[in-house]
């Protein structure tokens, strides 16, 4: 009897999944993620009670193995941009400023006025953002420097936990792509970047391939978690990274589709390209958790919530009723010629337009509630459409296989239009997570259970639904994406800017 575990520190919530590798069955312990605002604009977690939370969910996974010792192994999935600094004892020194938190603005300009764009992407894979990890870093250096000049480390979520389980510092290749001070292709941190911006390389902790041994549960976490003494401690990933893996979108040319709140695709590559081309679409690429891999990552920030926006509206402040979807899915495919841009946020990848903004467009009083719901939807799968292309060409590939995943993959409505405008045969396992099983299956790697990649992910017992693009309808959403919804932003681009709307 084997057990491996993955931990999931996400944004809204933690969780422990605890995977019975001879049952090829797992079980999700999860909590609500604690986030504080002390200011606006700012969000942070308090480091103290994201190990306690956790801690305690891993007691009631503890509990329910017969035999502690069958545990082989425990890796970490996290949220990539947020993270904080230690002292030499591991003890936080500030908060964990998180990966949304608005207040590193200045210290993304730095980058673009010291050092510059090219060069930064060139060598991390990242266009600047205020997001990633170093801005938050220098941001503390400046404004909390009692703690900066007490630092030993500056920690990434996932390192903070694995050294609260082993009490070694280090983080994964992943992981540390996202703090925009990691190069890519060496493999460790870029002495040059962190040189301009005077941050010392001892900081930054030791950097591994996913699904590394770094060390073994101490007494001390032991103590507070229920794990057994001695359990090894193994690296895992980038959330978005650990998911990838888990569905199996690790070979190059697989493509990962994950639609929520917002949207991310994760293209599998076998090298870091970092073109001009790319930078110029905004795309990211990070080393993957996986051995020779590397991933390009396309996003944009609205994708679901759009249709849940929308249809709140409708409902009088209603969160989505079944029915809503309904009657969407009874309206013919083109909403009869209703268009939604579902820029309400600006757009993301592609476009790369802060300033963008939603439209309808051919709106008329035949139009009822599902005619809107329908083309919001459409609206998304277009966006999703213009991503893969945009791909597809950086790449210089044709994708192989899309894997589906999110919350809205309960939908047949979704998955139908996904299909059909895209044009692709999506592979939909009904997995309860993916992240932290990710993760759980890296710790298998690390402890020897599984001798390849493929091999951890054939030891789940997945099922899995194919849905076929169907002909006609892809040819119509070919003909309206080409001849309507393709034009729309290039047509509104210059009005979003009158008076920045």
């Amino acid at each position: 009897m084997s057990y491996l575990i993955g931990l999931d520190v996400g944004s809204t919530n933690l969780k422990v999944i605890l995977y019975d590798v001879d049952r090829r069955a797992e079980r999700v312990y999860s909590c609500a993620t604690r986030t504080h605002y002390p200011r606006p604009g700012w969000a942070e977690y308090d480091a103290g009670e994201i190990w306690a939370d956790l801690a305690g969910l891993l007691r009631q996974a503890a509990q329910t193995v017969p035999d502690p010792s069958a545990i082989q192994g425990i890796a970490v999935a996290s949220m990539g941009e947020a993270g904080l600094l230690v002292d030499k004892q591991g003890r936080p020194l500030t908060p964990i400023i998180a990966w949304f938190d608005g207040r590193t603005e200045a210290q993304s300009r730095w980058w673009e006025e010291n050092v510059g764009p090219e060069e930064v992407y060139a060598i991390t894979g990242h266009p600047i953002h205020p997001s990633f990890g170093v801005n938050k870093l220098m941001w503390l250096r400046e404004h909390a420097p009692e703690a900066y000049a007490s630092a030993a480390y500056w920690f990434s979520v996932e390192d903070f936990i694995l050294y609260k389980l082993c009490g070694v510092a280090a983080t994964d290749y992943s992981t540390a792509s996202r703090t925009m001070a990691f190069d890519i292709r060496a493999h460790q941190w870029s002495g040059s970047l962190l040189d301009r911006a005077r941050i010392p390389l001892h900081l930054m902790p030791p950097a591994f391939l996913g699904g590394t041994v770094i060390g073994q549960v101490t007494r001390q976490a032991a103590e507070k978690t229920g794990l057994g003494e001695g359990v090894r401690v193994i690296t895992g990933g980038h959330d978005q990274m650990c998911a990838s893996f888990a569905v199996g979108a690790f070979e190059p040319g697989h493509l990962l589709d994950s639609t929520g709140t917002s949207e991310s695709l994760v293209l599998t590559v076998e090298e870091a390209l970092g073109t001009p081309e790319m930078m110029r679409h905004n795309l990211a690429q990070e080393c993957h958790v996986v051995e020779d891999r590397y991933a390009i990552l396309a996003h944009f920030p609205v994708a679901g919530y759009a249709v849940e926006w929308l249809n709140r509206l409708l409902e009088h402040g209603k969160t989505m009723p079944d029915h809503g979807l309904a009657e969407a899915a009874r309206v013919a495919p083109g909403a009869e010629g209703l268009s939604f841009l579902p820029h309400l946020r600006g757009s993301g990848s592609p476009n790369f337009d802060p300033l963008c903004r939603g439209a309808l467009i051919g709106l008329t009083p035949a139009h009822g509630r599902g005619h809107l719901l329908r083309a919001a939807v459409e609206g998304v799968c277009y966006e999703i459409k213009a991503n893969i292309l945009m791909l597809e060409a950086v790449a210089g590939c044709n994708i192989q296989k899309t894997y589906a995943a999110g919350k809205v993959t309960q939908s047949d409505l979704w998955l139908r239009v996904k299909a059909d405008v895209t044009g692709k045969r999506l592979y939909v396992p009904r997995l309860a997570e993916t992240a932290g099983l990710g993760a759980a299956l890296l710790a298998g790697l690390g402890a020897g259970l599984f001798a390849t990649p493929s091999d951890a992910v054939e030891s789940l017992h997945v099922d899995w639904t194919v849905v076929e693009p169907q002909p006609e309808q892809a040819a119509f959403y070919e003909a309206q994406y080409s001849a309507v919804y393709s034009k729309i932003y290039p047509a509104l681009r210059d009005l979003f800017r009158v008076g920045r709307v």
